[in-house]
């Protein structure tokens, strides 16, 4: 692969890690708002059960956003923080 195309690629894993956090920090802070926030809101213990399974899986889709961000930074040469 030329060094245009690497570039191009770690760009669009950086994008993708950062789309993953963005989203699942908004999956994670509605199953929140469901799980504890609000749960008289949502008495169904259906619900109470899926939202909190939902907090675990979104919590560890923003750690693998994050590992993907950190990998196209460090492809771009670029500051890990």
């Amino acid at each position: 692969m030329t060094p245009t195309v690497k570039a191009n690629v770690f760009r669009k894993v950086l994008s993708g890690g950062n789309w993953i956090m963005l989203v699942s920090l908004l999956i994670t802070v509605f199953t929140v708002t469901v799980t504890y926030l609000f749960p008289e809101y949502f008495p169904n213990l259906a619900i109470q059960v899926v939202s909190h399974i939902v907090t675990l899986l979104a919590v560890t889709m923003i750690k693998i956003g994050y590992l993907l961000r950190c990998i196209g930074r460090h492809g771009l040469g670029e500051v890990i923080l």
